[in-house]
Parts: structure tokens; C-alpha cells; sequence
């Protein structure tokens, strides 16, 4: 059967030529409803159809009357019918189309009637603007203009990109269209200007094969859902994560270090869960959401590359430092040295945290500075052989290095921040 859907809107005067040419070929008239101008027009001109009305009332629900809508139009015995709806975003018209027979669009918007297909909002975008369009699996979407076969091509690996190989198409030519798989997208037979497909959303992340920041954000929801969650992940808090973003950190610098590409992307992917599910905890807790992480750093690099984004200008590297850093000072209202000393991180390794507190004192007061002693070393090999032997001697004698480093350092900062406060 091939079913003609002529949208017909709510007036007589919405009717178009090609609309009133087709009701002089039809055999078999069905209305979706008779409340219409088109039921006007069609009895003043002497013909028969007849509505589906009747199934407002049978139907006890809306789902059921969708089933019981195209029940009643594939039970007539015809090679072809005629379906007037008042718009082709109609529920039954794209139940019709999943049933497998074949339809042709007729009226104002033929391009509408692929947007039946979708169950929400979605994206429109023309085939050669598609590759700056924001596109995700998670979306309806459809792309029109589709006006060749390399173009077709294009749009199919994009799309590919984000949906799965094999996802349902809905491709539309000559008001006619044909549900074909993704992969399918340039083997039509032709291309022109009218060409367009409706690719409809996939939700569901065990469907998908490759995912973007969105779905991350969808596993961690999933992953801490009260009833259905993971146990482990359903108790993690801000304050029980901090070790495993710290360790996350580490092993992404590992794969850096051993020039590990694949390494590389795992821990990235590592580092960007550790980041999304303390967004996902965040939400929960009506602290912030994804918006505002994204939105505070993007906001800050823009203030900190004013020699990008503003008209800031640097001549070498010292001068680009020295802006960050005076950049840096004006949004967190650094007005001392000390308070630049508190900003740098307690959870930093010790010594670390002792060079940046170090670099800090050095360019305000140079003669606060305590006197480097090179205890033997005479260079890098050499300092790490007595670095490590200190560690060594404070194994043996029941000191924790790292803690005593961390203890030196805060006595400097405290002494440096009481003599510059007088």
C-alpha cells in the first residue's frame, strides 16, 4: 500500500493545487479529522471520504488512539490512500511511516512531514552547514538541502560520528520517503535540492558507539541513581574523591611521560569521569551544574589571555607571565605576597608547593629568601642522590618527609606574612 499524506491545514484557504489534484485521483479518502476546512471543501465539491472521529471516543488513551488510527487505515483494501491531516507533525503519520509502507508528503511544508518522526524538539541544519552544527545522538535531527551524492557522503560520516552505523534514516525525495539504514545515505538514487533526512535521537548508551561530554554526564546520573545505581558510586562525596582525582592526575602524567598515546586517552577519559561525577554530585546537591564549571573557565581564560581577547599586548614570554599573573591578582584580590603564599595548593607535593611559595617570596622581597646551602650537591644527579638519602634518614628515624617539608614551608609563609604585615 502507498499511503499519500496531504497536510491540509485548518482552512479551505490553506489548501494548495497539488492538495486539490490529488483528491481528484483518490480512490480512498481518510481524514484524521473532520473538523476541518478540507471536509468543508471536499463535501461542497462532491466527494466521499471518511474521518477517524470516531476513535476520540473509542480510544482510552492517546497511544491507543494512534494504534487504532493506523489500524484503520492499513485494513482498507487499496493499492493507495489518500490521509489528510491539518499538519504532518502528526503523531499517526509517523506511526504510519514506521509500519513499513511507503508515503508521499503533499502540502505547504513537505519537508515537515519528516518532523512526525520526532518525539521532541529538534535540530534543523542545512547538509552544508552541517559540520559547524552542534550535533548529538542525543538529539532529533534533520538535515535538509542534501543536493548531491559527495554532499550525501559528507553528511553520512558526520553523522556516523554520532549516531550508530546502522540507526534508522527517514529520507525524503520527490515528497517520498524511504526509511533506510545511516549507512545508506549516499547509495540513492539521486540528490537535488529537496533532499532531506530525519535522523531520530538515540538515548539509550548501550546502543551508541562513540559518545561525547553529554553522555558522560548521562553514566555518571545513571551511576549514582538512588535505586539503580552502582554502591560504590552512590556514596562517593566531593571530600571522598579528592585521592582519586589526585591519582587520576598522576597517571595521566605518567602516560605523558612514556609517550603513551593510547595510555594518554584513557587517562584523559579517566581525569574527565573523576570531573563529571563530582558535577553529578554537585547537581544533586543544588551546588552547581555543568554550565557553571564550564562557564567559570572559560570566563577566566578569557580574562587571562587579555592579549587575546582584550587589548592587553605582550612582547616576550616574561611579559606574558607577568599579565597572567597580574590578571590573576585583580580577579582573586590578591592586594600582599602573603595572600598570593595561601592561594597556592595545601595538596600540592611538598616540594612543589615549597618552589612556588619560594618564586612568590623571591619577587617581592629577594632578602627574606632562606640562604640556599648546596649540602654536597654540585648538580641535578647529585641533588636527588642526597634528596633521597634525607628521605632515607627520616624513614629510619620514624619522620614523615613529605610532612616535614610541608611544616618547613608554613613556618615561611607565617614568618615572611608576620614580618611584611608590620
Amino acid at each position: 500500500m502507498e499511503i499519500y499524506v496531504i497536510q491540509t491545514g485548518l482552512t479551505e484557504g490553506e489548501l494548495t493545487l497539488d492538495a486539490i489534484d490529488e483528491f481528484k485521483k483518490a480512490e480512498h479518502i481518510v481524514l484524521h479529522t473532520d473538523r476541518c476546512g478540507a471536509a468543508d471543501w471536499l463535501r461542497k465539491n462532491g466527494y466521499s471520504f471518511s474521518s477517524l472521529d470516531s476513535i476520540y471516543e473509542e480510544a482510552e488513551d492517546f497511544d491507543e488512539h494512534i494504534d487504532m488510527a493506523v489500524e484503520k487505515i492499513l485494513s482498507i483494501e487499496a493499492e493507495t490512500v489518500h490521509y489528510l491531516v491539518i499538519d504532518l507533525d502528526d503523531e499517526t503519520v509517523r506511526a504510519l511511516a514506521e509500519s513499513g509502507h511507503t508515503l508521499h508528503f503533499i502540502g505547504q511544508k513537505t519537508r515537515g512531514g519528516l518532523t512526525a518522526f520526532s518525539k521532541g524538539a529538534y535540530l534543523t541544519v542545512s547538509a552544508t552547514d552541517a559540520q559547524n552544527a552542534c550535533i548529538s545522538s542525543l538529539n532529533d535531527t534533520f538535515i535538509i538541502e542534501i543536493d548531491s551524492r559527495a554532499l550525501a557522503a559528507d553528511v553520512k560520516l558526520l553523522l556516523m560520528d554520532k549516531y550508530p552505523d546502522e540507526s534508522d534514516v527517514y529520507f525524503l525525495k520527490n515528497n517520498t520517503v524511504t526509511k533506510i539504514p545511516l549507512t545508506d545515505l549516499d547509495r540513492m538514487d539521486a540528490y537535488d535540492h529537496t533532499a532531506c533526512c530525519f535522523v531520530p535521537a538515540v538515548r539509550d548508551l548501550m546502543k551508541l558507539e562513540r559518545y561525547d561530554f553529554s553522555h558522560l554526564l548521562m553514566l555518571t546520573k545513571r551511576l549514582r541513581d538512588p535505586v539503580s545505581g552502582c554502591p560504590w558510586d552512590k556514596e562517593q562525596t566531593h571530600k571522598s574523591l579528592k585521592r582519586d582525582a589526585l591519582e587520576e592526575a598522576y597517571e595521566l602524567q605518567d602516560a605523558i611521560e612514556k609517550d603513551d598515546e593510547f595510555g594518554l586517552i584513557e587517562e584523559l577519559g579517566d581525569v574527565l569521569f573523576a570531573v563529571a561525577l563530582q558535577i553529578q554530585i554537585g547537581i544533586e546537591h543544588g551546588e552547581f551544574s555543568e554550565i557553571d564549571v564550564i562557564t567559570g573557565v572559560v570566563q577566566k581564560m578569557i580574562s587571562r589571555h587579555s592579549h587575546v581577547f582584550g587589548c592587553d599586548t605582550v612582547s616576550n614570554m616574561d611579559g606574558l607571565f607577568n599579565l597572567w599573573d597580574d590578571r590573576k591578582k585583580a580577579e582573586k584580590g590578591f592586594s600582599t605576597t602573603g595572600d598570593e603564599m595561601d592561594a597556592v595548593a595545601l595538596a600540592l607535593p611538598a616540594l612543589l608547593r615549597a618552589s612556588k611559595i619560594l618564586k612568590r617570596a623571591e619577587k617581592a622581597d629577594k632578602s627574606f629568601l632562606p640562604a640556599p646551602e648546596s649540602c654536597g650537591a654540585f648538580d641535578a644527579s647529585s641533588l636527588g642522590e642526597n634528596l633521597f638519602k634525607q628521605v632515607a634518614w627520616a624513614r629510619a628515624n620514624g619522620i614523615d618527609a613529605e610532612k616535614a617539608l610541608e611544616d618547613a614551608v608554613n613556618r615561611f609563609i607565617q614568618a615572611y606574612k608576620t614580618t611584611h604585615s608590620m
